[in-house]
């Protein structure tokens, strides 16, 4: 079935949009009936080539088949009954197709908001980690450049500036 609303392009539940194409045609094909009983003139059911036609014109061998009876005042009241309650059922799939819908627009928000999140994260990790290793390239340098008073000082640092890259970079 074709849904009827474009606005959607997802289709969510597909069961409201079968419920709401049926009772739409239920409908349409009611309205139809009425419009068509209410002028109906006899109908023949005529032999062609072997073939049982019904047409709106007589013919040969043809005979007049009862049409459906006009519709009188109960049938209509009940018809428009029936049409009334077939649309409100109508609105309430449109509604809960429409809650659906939010729902799922939601949780698509949602998920995008922590998808950023988890990447600021992750680049905010990935920035730290590079200052650590800045750093202890420096204190290296240090080492290789430091006199023999400074040197002990210097490995010191050396070994901290390793261990907090070993940290920060540790699944890199």
């Amino acid at each position: 079935m074709i849904p009827i609303h474009s606005r959607s392009l997802s289709r969510p539940n597909q069961t409201a949009v079968y419920w709401h194409n049926t009772l739409l045609c239920g409908v349409l094909a009611l309205l139809l009936n009425l419009a068509l009983t209410g002028t109906a003139n006899a109908i023949w059911q005529c032999k062609q080539d072997g073939k049982t036609v019904y047409q709106d014109t007589p013919c040969e061998d043809g005979k007049a088949v009862p049409a459906a009876p006009a519709a009188d005042g109960a049938n209509l009241k009940e018809a428009k009954k029936r049409a009334a309650r077939e649309k409100a059922q109508l609105a309430k799939i449109d509604a809960a197709k429409e809650r659906e819908e939010a729902q799922a627009e939601k949780k698509a928000v949602l998920a995008a908001k922590q998808a950023q999140r988890r990447q600021m994260m992750e680049d905010k990790r990935t920035a730290q980690c590079q200052r650590a290793r800045q750093q202890q390239k420096w204190a290296e340098e240090d080492v290789a450049n430091a006199d023999i008073k400074q040197l002990a000082k210097a490995r010191h640092k050396a070994t901290r500036a390793q261990e907090k890259t070993q940290l920060l970079c540790l699944a890199r």
